[in-house]
């Protein structure tokens, strides 16, 4: 399994279970350490690394002041599909403001703002009962999403033959390179690469207007 450590001090160790522990050292007295199983599925890990860093804060403005954190956009796979993994933001049924939604907490209805972080993590899974076809070229995987803001596609999690997670990552030219074992260079593929893609990541852009 490919492992990238997106800081400028860091470190990877593997556990005698099979598990790796990435350990993110951001400054002299923040450490950060995930545990990723490698039986897991990304979304499960994602959402446990994530929890305090969540794609999407839904803030409703009730007498409860009830706030609600989504990890991971999750579209209906049949959808994604049938859409080639294009217009997402349709799929995912993009909001910036609701008005008029019953609060889950105190059933108050009041306005709800939906507000995306700088990273935004999409599930492109689909399972194989859905009798459609799993597997798509990168060049099919929608480039940018437009929330308030807009985010661009960075990094796509695709599953390997042997049931291995590996990332392709996306630079800002649009080529794409992956690492296909630890501490080797990273070799540049093609956008026809056919992929079996289970996530997506998507970065902000552009500063907040």
């Amino acid at each position: 399994m490919s492992v990238r450590v997106w800081s400028n001090v860091g470190e990877s160790q593997y556990r005698k279970d099979g598990s790796i522990v990435i350990i993110q050292l951001r400054d002299a007295n923040i450490r950060a350490e995930y545990k990723i199983t490698l039986s897991e599925h990304i979304v499960d890990t994602w959402e446990r690394c994530m929890r305090k860093n969540p794609t999407l804060i839904k803030k409703y403005w009730c007498s409860c002041g009830f706030t609600e954190s989504v990890c991971v956009l999750q579209p209906d796979s049949a959808k994604i599909l049938r859409s080639n993994f294009q217009g997402l933001e349709k799929l995912l049924d993009v909001h910036r403001r609701l008005y008029k939604v019953k609060c889950p907490k105190c059933s108050e209805s009041c306005t709800v703002d939906y507000v995306y972080n700088g990273l935004v993590f999409v599930q492109l899974s689909c399972t194989k009962s859905l009798g459609l076809p799993k597997k798509c070229p990168l060049s099919q995987i929608q480039k940018e999403l437009v929330f308030k803001d807009r985010h661009r596609l960075t990094s796509v999690v695709v599953q390997n033959p042997d049931g291995v997670y590996i990332v392709f990552y996306r630079r800002m030219d649009g080529t794409w390179i992956l690492q296909s074992k630890l501490f080797q260079p990273f070799q540049e593929y093609p956008e026809s690469t056919i992929v079996q893609p289970h996530g997506a990541l998507y970065v902000l852009l552009e500063e907040p207007t």
